[in-house]
């Protein structure tokens, strides 16, 4: 069991708080987990356009609220361990699945 091992959470990110702007303003951040469950996006034709489907946020900022395959290639998260659990993520053959590997 890897709970004892791990600190209370500090931060949690639900509903519309759980945006893609303030995952990535603590992504950044040292963290024992971030466990991450979410709606997901496929794009079977351009993988890269895959994404994590955040909480939506006024337009004037800029945030999407997806969280692109390739956006996400420039995230360096201090985690020890970082679990996903979203939909979608065995759509298609397997050549075309998205992995998100940090």
């Amino acid at each position: 069991m890897i709970a004892p091992d791990l600190r209370q959470p500090s931060t949690i990110l639900l509903g519309s708080e759980a945006t893609e702007s303030r995952f990535l303003e603590l992504a950044g951040h040292d963290a024992d987990a971030i466990p991450l469950a979410l709606h997901s996006y496929a794009d079977l034709e351009y993988s890269d356009r895959s994404a994590l489907a955040f909480a939506p946020k006024p337009s004037e900022s800029g945030d999407d609220g997806l969280l692109q395959v390739r956006e996400s290639r420039r995230l360096h998260l201090k985690a020890r361990l970082v679990t996903l659990s979203v939909c979608d993520t065995g759509v298609g053959p397997v050549e075309n699945r998205v992995w998100l590997i940090w």
